[in-house]
């Protein structure tokens, strides 16, 4: 099976657990929502509405298959929280990360 690398955003120290996520039309999805990309994850920032307490982006390994169209207008689900946390980048609240997203990074570090 093809593996791929999605990015998401949650409480800092989560894991992925049964959580399921809630789409921009009410609906509980199939999983938790992801993207598929860093540029994805950043641009789509900006239109979030303000998330509390510490948050980190966690970059998950996953299934191609796993990875699935949420119908929203913008990411993905991640089906059934099929993954494994790789990395995690923490941030002390929603100004910090949006401050992060702006600059656009390529990769989860520094």
């Amino acid at each position: 099976m093809a593996t791929t690398t999605c990015y998401r955003i949650q409480p800092a120290g989560c894991d992925l657990g049964s959580h399921r996520s809630t789409t921009s039309n009410d609906e509980l999805d199939r999983g938790v929502h992801v993207f598929v990309t860093l540029a994805e994850l950043c641009s789509g920032v900006a239109g979030w509405c303000r998330l509390r307490g510490k948050l980190e982006v966690v970059a998950i390994e996953c299934d191609d298959a796993d990875v699935a169209d949420n119908g929203d207008y913008e990411g993905f689900v991640l089906v059934g929280n099929a993954g494994l946390i790789v990395q995690r980048r923490a941030f002390r609240g929603w100004t910090a990360l949006q401050d992060w997203a702006r600059r656009y990074p390529t990769e989860l570090e520094g």
